[in-house]
């Protein structure tokens, strides 16, 4: 969910595949969009416009997400890359 921060009202809520434990993660690209990261329990892992709510990319990474994603953000050759950490835990 987003907020509208002076009104408090709800901007837009985001439906994902599976429940999630983690909380979403914003952040700026280089070019001022802002987007939102989060994961679930199923291992997907989302990229949303953090203006929208809308689910720009998903990929299942094949691991439960109990923590929040940490996000690095590197520009190469005109591309844009996130990158994610995940430990599993056996």
């Amino acid at each position: 969910m987003a907020f509208d921060r002076k009104t408090g009202r709800q901007v837009y809520s985001t439906p994902l595949r599976i429940y999630a434990w983690s909380s979403p993660v914003s952040f700026t690209d280089p070019n001022g969009k802002l987007w939102v990261v989060t994961g679930d329990c199923a291992g997907n892992l989302y990229l949303i416009d953090g203006r929208t709510g809308e689910i720009k990319t998903r990929r299942n990474v094949g691991n439960n997400f109990e923590s929040s994603a940490t996000v690095s953000l590197s520009v190469h050759a005109a591309q844009q890359y996130i990158k994610y950490q995940s430990i599993n835990r056996q």
